[in-house]
């Protein structure tokens, strides 16, 4: 750690406080909750009033906590002579000392302890025999203590010593009952308002970038930085010049009046998305559309644009009608089409990267933004797409990123950042040398955010001896001041991270298709499926769901276009798409076993995604490379299965090396036994997600037994969430007529839900 003086001293400076500690050690959390505990226990001075037992709620979604008090051991020798001391400190405030009561259990452990071990007491007793462990929501549970929980009836009407739950809305709720509280941030993603506690709170997270900081530290003003500070002594800010930069903040203006104005949801998230993308990307325009087009779910920005043309509501919203004017612009006159100044500089540095022999890596926004920047870099360097790591060159999106393993570069370039937690990258310490390439707005936007925390005072540096000022967020401040050319001390009031995150959550009412059908080049025909609860869903006929085969008592799958009336489908977290495996793997960290072999298996796709776009060829090229190989499968829809993450690889290790010479991509052939590993781990740990989705839905909870529990401990998820993630709908009537819509609308719920 980076304080020097004892963890006690940092106890007694903050065990009376609301506290915002940043640190990634689990190790580390559960020691100083320990500390605290027993610094307010063990004082009998402090104890208020005097026979009352320390209680302190622990909010965590992980079971490290639980496992570590579980396994915890007490010296025998300390308990009983703490019992004894206790029971002094008692009767010297002339307080009687009733045996028989089970409030003054505490001072007389050494008594209960001989009659539960028959006279032979351990050198060591568990700590949950003496301070005992409940686990709840709104009933908390107390977990055995011994046999029969013979130790656990001399004490239970005192308070329980440690509660862990897994919901924040406990620290709420139930804030009156504890003496201090801790969540663990780094597992409960919900926002934190520690203001509602009615008691000390110390909240944990595991980034300097967390989102939640901000409105945290706006009220809270400090915090204990205990993790390694990111190395920004060599962080560039690099403003990179447009000449579109007016009409994106005029653009951005009339966004912000257009919500305000209560403009359709539908042409609010397209024209967000439109704005967001010239800010983030770092390919132009016709470059995103080429390979847009080639990519499931995704959307040709032309396509966006001509959706807005042919709104209705620009002949009534001058604004509108204006927006869409100033986007054409910078797409058209400013020529963002042809050429993008992100891609130019990231191009200079890069060149230089590779001719001096070093490491680069260069992290971007989109899945389109990293294929395309592979494709062109590639192109102009004359590589393969498969072999531009082996000359130093990874890129990678912001979710991967975060996701690696840490590795260290010779430089770094991050190509946008236009929200708080966008330099989060920053807490991997990926290089020395980190490159941030910024449009004015995103440097006025930054700053703003920054300026408004360089204030804040991080204590641990105060423990150091050092300048408490000196923070991550004013030595980012700092860099971003330089970096504005303009250098006005008038901030930007527009708040575009803010903005563009509020509109990225709106849903749409995708019932307009009915009478307003996609132009667009992607469209794709669906049928409209109503379910019984009156809410909607559109689904292509060739679509694979799930639904409940109430004669085989299983999930089963089947195509959109064989529903039948009052079939009851399946739903993953409100998607038609998705299975819940994936639901599983979100719900785990980095370092689980589970995550590296999915990890492993997404680099796969990534690779032949990469490779067949790069390629330019279709689907029947594709399939009719792999017959001449000596293929035998029966139909080409696999191929695409595969690329867009349908299904988790092959099952064969053969079809590896075959897909890896029909497109000529080395690592497939060399290493297919690698992939092969990972993809075969996977699929045995999906059969464990399917079977326990069968038991919830045709069981509930009733036929769960041990080991369905230990796959959701590993997974670090709960049977309330899995119950919250997964719905079935039961289908009233399937529209006859086909509508034109996005494959981006397809299996997404609108309309009346319950």
């Amino acid at each position: 750690m980076l304080f020097t003086k004892s963890e006690q001293e940092i106890i007694n400076l903050t065990i009376e406080k609301d506290n915002i500690i940043i640190l990634k050690d689990y190790e580390y959390i559960f020691k100083l909750m320990m500390s605290v505990y027993f610094s307010k226990e063990l004082i009998f001075t402090e104890k208020m009033p005097p026979t009352k037992r320390y209680s302190i709620l622990i909010v965590s979604r992980d079971k490290y906590f639980i496992n570590a008090m579980t396994e915890k051991m007490l010296l025998t020798n300390e308990v009983i002579k703490h019992s004894y001391e206790y029971r002094k400190f008692l009767q010297d405030q002339n307080i009687f000392c009733n045996m028989n009561s089970k409030e003054f259990t505490p001072v007389y452990w050494g008594h209960y302890l001989n009659i539960y071990y028959d006279g032979e007491i351990p050198d060591k007793v568990p700590l949950l025999d003496i301070y005992p462990l409940a686990v709840g929501r709104e009933r908390f549970r107390v977990k055995s203590r011994g046999h029969r929980n013979t130790i656990g009836k001399w004490d239970e009407v005192l308070p329980v010593s440690f509660v862990i739950s897994d919901v924040i809305n406990t620290a709420y709720n139930f804030s009156h009952m504890f003496d201090y509280i801790f969540i663990d941030g780094i597992s409960i993603k919900k926002p934190l308002k520690i203001s509602n506690s009615k008691c000390p709170t110390t909240v944990f997270l595991n980034s300097y970038f967390d989102e939640r900081l901000p409105y945290i530290l706006n009220v809270q003003r400090d915090f204990w930085g205990l993790e390694e500070l990111p190395k920004l002594e060599n962080i560039i800010f690099k403003y990179i010049k447009t000449n579109f930069e007016h009409e994106l903040e005029e653009a951005f203006i009339l966004l912000k009046d257009l919500k305000k104005e209560s403009m359709p949801s539908l042409e609010l998230k397209i024209s967000n998305k439109i704005l967001y993308n010239i800010i983030r990307t770092c390919i132009e325009g016709l470059e995103y559309d080429f390979i847009a087009k080639a990519i499931t779910q995704s959307d040709m920005i032309r396509d966006l644009i001509k959706e807005l043309k042919e709104s209705d509501y620009k002949y009534v919203n001058k604004k509108f009608e204006k927006l869409i004017a100033l986007i054409e612009d910078i797409y058209n006159k400013h020529k963002l089409d042809e050429i993008c100044p992100k891609y130019e500089e990231i191009f200079q540095l890069t060149e230089k990267v590779i001719k001096d022999r070093k490491k680069i890596l260069i992290v971007v926004s989109s899945k389109v933004d990293s294929i395309g920047l592979k494709d062109k870099l590639s192109q102009y360097f004359n590589l393969d797409i498969s072999s531009l790591e082996e000359y130093g060159v990874n890129i990678a999106t912001y979710y991967d990123v975060l996701k690696m393993q840490p590795k260290k570069y010779d430089e770094v370039i991050i190509t946008s950042a236009i929200r708080f937690k966008d330099l989060e990258v920053l807490s991997k310490n990926l290089s020395e040398k980190i490159f941030v390439l910024l449009y004015q707005v995103e440097v006025r936007e930054l700053k703003t955010k920054y300026y408004a925390l360089s204030e804040i005072k991080n204590l641990s540096t105060d423990l150091q001896g050092k300048n408490s000022k000196i923070t991550v967020y004013d030595l980012i401040y700092r860099k971003l001041k330089n970096a504005d050319t303009q250098g006005k001390k008038i901030f930007s009031e527009l708040e575009i991270g803010n903005l563009i995150s509020s509109l990225e959550k709106i849903k749409v009412d995708y019932s307009l298709r009915i009478d307003r059908p996609y132009k667009g080049e992607n469209a794709v025909r669906a049928n409209l499926i109503t379910f019984q609860d009156g809410s909607k869903i559109f689904l292509k006929p060739g679509m694979a769901v799930q639904y409940k085969d109430n004669k085989k008592k299983n999930i089963s799958r089947k195509h959109a276009k064989d529903l039948k009336i009052n079939d009851n489908v399946v739903f993953i977290d409100g998607d038609i798409r998705e299975d819940l495996y994936r639901y599983f793997l979100e719900s785990i960290n980095s370092s689980a076993e589970s995550a590296y072999h999915y990890g492993v298996v997404n680099k796969w796709k990534y690779l032949y995604e990469d490779t067949y776009i790069y390629s330019k060829i279709d689907i029947n090229s594709l399939n009719d490379r792999m017959k001449k190989l000596g293929w035998n499968k029966s139909t080409k829809a696999v191929l695409n299965n595969w690329k867009n993450g349908y299904s988790f690889g092959p099952r064969d290790k053969e079809d590896i090396e075959c897909l890896g010479k029909a497109l000529n991509i080395k690592e497939f052939t060399e290493n297919a036994e690698f992939y092969h590993l990972s993809m075969r781990y996977i699929r045995t740990e999906r059969r464990l997600a399917a079977r326990i989705l069968n038991q919830l839905i045709f069981h509930s909870n009733k036929k769960f037994v041990d080991e369905d529990f230990e796959v959701l401990d590993k997974y670090n998820i709960s049977l309330e969430d899995l119950q919250k993630v997964v719905s079935t709908k039961s289908v009233n009537s399937i529209s006859e007529q086909l509508f034109l819509i996005k494959s981006t609308e397809a299996g997404v719920i609108f309309g009346q839900e319950d």
